[in-house]
């Protein structure tokens, strides 16, 4: 990935008017949570339109609807747009099935192989499709030999036939590739968190610790940070928050060694993300200072800011931020432009009314923007909004939010163990409210025996114990 973003930097430094070049670079910054940078280039694409070809101006158009507007109708109307145009372009269609689920994924993966027998990642596409549409896991990994055959010297061939093997539980067999993926390229990122993610999805953090701690010694800054945030995300999962602070704090300093602050940012937002669910709200705020210094524009730095403020009832404070943020969204010409920020007053104004102990404003906030959007009624979730449901006892809506929360979860590369932890309690929530205490229990029960007695120090999931007891003398 760090070659791709070298390439697409000489592509704009020997033509500044490249359009999908920008485009790209914006993708790859994106991708590694780099906000700021990302905006530049998605400004730079967006104002040099006019010099690109039809083709590529829909893409572009596309894109932009897509990751810096969240308009995902949008941006499927101009790819489809772009495969009527032009019925043999693959890429358009790479695009169009990452927006898409079921058959149509499958077809349109079907499509482009079909077009170009040679395009590798297409196969890669299609083996997850077998995987996750059909169970067809013989089918996927013949699909994954193709691929292989395509990329031989590329670790994301292993990688991905890693992901096959643990869809279907195979999880030795998923370690195995994913450590011939490293063995291809040490800083592979994407192994190193399905490698951890494999170890917690069986409970084994100590078994991921000592299998992490031989990449350490990463050849690339971004490896060694990355292995550090995984490593403090076992210590999380056991209960050991303060050697996942420590460990969290060792992978922002090597981004302050190599003086690259953007490194830090990662490392920076679990050390935040942890302090917030142990309630240590001071520290919160420190750590998101120095993160808006590093990116103003990341979402989940603010959303961290906001709700340690509102935690505190410091609401004067809550207004200072809201304010401060509007008028950087104001003052900067490419967030005017590109037609971003438009729901942010209302979406910090519904947060802070959550605060104030208002239910009723966020869902209905989050649910218009979903609207305006034309996103799914389950996108974009905020705990909060969860939290609204349950406290206003709609309890049906609140464990569809949650069921979805966790879908998306298990989707994900790294095993997000905070995020899991708290689907599960909410899920529990959920549950009693809806007359269930079976499944409330299990979801409790999960809770209390993976953290034992280092739940006391959780704000929100520290009465679980209490809530488990409760439900097994009433049952």
């Amino acid at each position: 990935r760090a070659e791709a973003k070298r390439h697409f930097q000489r592509a704009v430094t020997l033509d500044s008017a490249f359009a999908l070049a920008h485009m790209r670079l914006a993708g790859y910054e994106m991708e590694n949570g780099n906000y700021s940078r990302a905006l530049e280039s998605l400004y730079l694409a967006h104002q040099n339109l006019t010099t690109a070809s039809e083709r590529d101006r829909l893409l572009v158009d596309g894109l932009i609807a897509w990751r810096a507007q969240d308009e995902a109708e949008t941006a499927r109307e101009k790819f489809r747009e772009i495969i009527r145009r032009y019925p043999d372009d693959k890429e358009a269609r790479t695009f169009l099935w990452q927006l898409t689920d079921g058959e149509e994924k499958l077809q349109l993966v079907e499509e482009a192989i079909r077009l170009d027998p040679f395009y590798a990642v297409a196969y890669n596409q299609l083996g997850y499709q077998l995987a996750d549409l059909r169970g067809d896991f013989d089918s996927a990994h013949v699909a994954i030999d193709r691929y292989e055959e395509l990329a031989p010297d590329e670790p994301n061939p292993h990688d991905s036939r890693g992901e096959i093997f643990e869809k279907a539980a195979d999880f030795e067999s998923a370690r195995e590739s994913y450590r011939r993926a490293l063995a291809i390229e040490p800083a592979f990122l994407p192994s190193l968190e399905h490698l951890t993610r494999s170890y917690l999805k069986q409970g084994e953090s100590e078994s991921a610790r000592e299998d992490l701690e031989r990449y350490e010694a990463g050849p690339s800054p971004e490896a060694q940070v990355r292995v550090r945030v995984l490593i403090g995300d076992t210590y999380v999962f056991e209960g050991s928050f303060e050697d996942a602070r420590e460990s969290y704090y060792e992978a922002a300093q090597i981004g302050v060694v190599a003086q690259r602050p953007e490194l830090r940012i990662q490392a920076l937002l679990a050390l935040a993300q942890l302090d917030m669910a142990l309630g240590r709200f001071d520290e919160v705020q420190e750590t998101t200072g120095i993160l808006y210094g590093i990116d103003p524009f990341n979402g989940e730095t603010l959303a961290l800011a906001f709700a340690a403020l509102g935690q505190q009832g410091r609401f004067d404070e809550m207004v200072e931020l809201r304010d401060q943020v509007l008028r950087l969204v104001e003052e900067t010409t490419a967030v005017r432009e590109l037609g971003m920020g438009r729901w942010t007053a209302d979406a910090l104004n519904a947060q802070s009314s959550y605060y104030r102990g208002d239910f009723s404003a966020l869902p209905e906030t989050v649910d218009r923007i979903r609207t305006d959007v034309g996103a799914p009624s389950d996108a974009f979730i905020w705990w909060e909004e969860v939290v609204s449901h349950i406290e206003l006892g709609n309890g049906t809506r609140a464990l569809a939010l949650v069921e979805s929360a966790r879908r998306r979860l298990e989707g994900e590369s790294r095993y997000y163990v905070l995020e899991r932890l708290r689907s599960l309690y909410e899920k529990g929530r959920a549950h009693e409210l809806l007359g269930q205490p079976d499944e409330a229990a299990m979801a409790y029960e999960v809770i209390v025996t993976q953290l034992g007695d280092a739940i006391e120090g959780m704000t929100r999931l520290r009465d679980a114990p209490e809530r488990l007891a409760r439900l097994r003398a009433s049952g």
